[in-house]
């Protein structure tokens, strides 16, 4: 069976002494290039890979895994190559569509 998230009640987050803070209300530049900057001024290590090879434009994304990038080229191959063989042959290779 699969459950959805469900958001902890109130009592947890008081029982727990549990307090979440949205600092984009607080921080002005609350963005991607913004806490990345931020990151590496306090001495975060970016990727030391070019963007051909990540698609990460700041090189602040995914730092702890490759995934993510595998994942992309992979919807990459499947959706944009794929797609551009698929349909401008499809009406010759698969004229049973277009019936």
């Amino acid at each position: 069976k699969i459950f959805n998230y469900e958001f902890p009640k109130k009592n947890i987050f008081i029982s727990n002494n549990l307090k979440i803070i949205y600092l984009g209300w607080f921080w002005r530049d609350w963005s991607l290039k913004g806490n990345g900057l931020s990151s590496i001024l306090s001495g975060l290590e970016i990727r030391d890979d070019n963007f051909k090879n990540t698609q990460d434009i700041y090189g602040v994304t995914s730092l702890d895994e490759d995934w993510v990038i595998i994942n992309q080229m992979i919807k990459f191959y499947k959706y944009v190559l794929v797609a551009s063989f698929v349909f401008p042959c499809a009406k010759n290779c698969m004229p049973f569509l277009y019936a």
